[in-house]
């Protein structure tokens, strides 16, 4: 999801200038289809354009590629955990106080009241380590919105950090044991855990199965089908019945949902066909990656948005996409300033 391993790196070690691929433009395809949905969601709309979960998953997808390809080509699993942590903690510790520090500027409380409810210190201390589900809201804050969840976005980071802890583990078993007896248990037993929360959560209603539906156990699947698939990928891609048949799945899930079982594997070649194979698009591509930070504050933007009661019109999610956009920007320039760029130094 937020790897730069999707840099085309030419023969003599030079800085590349072109990807040879368009990860960075699905990146920003996918975030625009979630942001649609929480638009629609924060709002209280019904008629939602997208299912966010399913490319909060192309998310997944994209991880699952370029983070365990990465892996391979790091030195240590020390090395590795140091770099993804750059890459994903600063931004994010960011993020939660800055959210923080909103919540006590707009929460209907007063500030001395904010300050001595215990929840507001398990907010705080429970999303710093990536622990959203424990307190998502804050006291006072978006209480009147329709949904009070102040980043209620942030449970897919810890579905992905949780990804980063199981690469070097993965990764060990599979040079011993190799990928079908490793990678095929894996998937299947993460699609047998998708599919039972589901069907459980339908029949019972019981919250509990909808949450553990979307824990990492039953989204293995989005990340290591594709390292699976990377293997044969040349088989796959280059045959161009097999990708006709899988974008025809991938279609008529749209028409009959019983198809969303297959979801992992005919969101996986369709990202990896479109990655790969439209050339066209590389150059389009060819541009700094801010999703990840613009994920990070695309909620609470628009959560602020439906707090002060702004007209649900397309102006306005423009608008909130300029401002996620430009704090998306300055985020990404004080990491890399003052964090990143210091500590990768350290590491070579």
């Amino acid at each position: 999801m937020h790897s730069k391993a999707d840099m085309d790196v030419n023969a003599t070690g030079a800085k590349p200038n072109v990807r040879n691929n368009c990860f960075t433009l699905l990146r920003y395809v996918f975030f625009f289809c979630i942001m649609c949905n929480h638009y629609f969601v924060i709002n209280g709309k019904s008629d939602v354009p997208f299912d966010g979960l399913y490319f909060v998953q192309g998310f997944f997808i994209i991880s699952g590629l370029l983070v365990y390809q990465s892996y391979e080509r790091t030195r240590s699993a020390w090395e590795f955990a140091k770099k993804r942590f750059l890459r994903i903690y600063p931004a994010y510790f960011i993020a939660v106080m800055s959210c923080f520090v909103l919540g006590a500027v707009v929460t209907t409380l007063p500030l001395r009241e904010f300050f001595a409810a215990s929840a507001t210190w398990k907010y705080l201390c429970s999303n710093l380590v990536f622990f959203n589900f424990v307190q998502p809201t804050l006291p006072g804050v978006f209480a009147d919105n329709p949904l009070p969840y102040l980043n209620s976005s942030l449970w897919t980071l810890k579905v992905e950090i949780m990804f980063y802890f199981t690469v070097p583990i993965v990764w060990h078993l599979v040079k011993r044991y190799g990928e079908n007896k490793v990678l095929l248990p894996i998937i299947i037993l993460s699609i047998a855990w998708n599919v039972s929360t589901r069907l459980l959560y339908y029949e019972t209603g019981i919250e509990m199965f909808n949450t553990l539906n979307h824990q990492i156990f039953g989204e293995l699947a989005y990340f290591y089908f594709p390292v699976y698939a990377w293997r044969y990928r040349e088989k796959i891609l280059d045959n161009r019945w097999v990708v006709i048949g899988f974008f025809a799945v991938f279609v008529l899930r749209y028409i009959e949902f019983s198809f969303a079982v297959l979801d992992a594997f005919t969101f996986t070649i369709v990202i990896m066909t479109i990655a790969y194979k439209a050339r066209f698009l590389f150059r389009i591509s060819n541009v700094t990656d801010y999703s990840y930070e613009m994920y990070l504050y695309r909620y609470p933007t628009l959560q602020v948005l439906a707090m002060l009661a702004v007209p649900f019109s397309p102006v306005y999610f423009v608008s909130a996409l300029a401002v996620i956009a430009v704090l998306a920007v300055a985020l990404h320039a004080f990491c890399k300033r003052f964090s990143y760029n210091r500590l990768v130094k350290q590491l070579r």
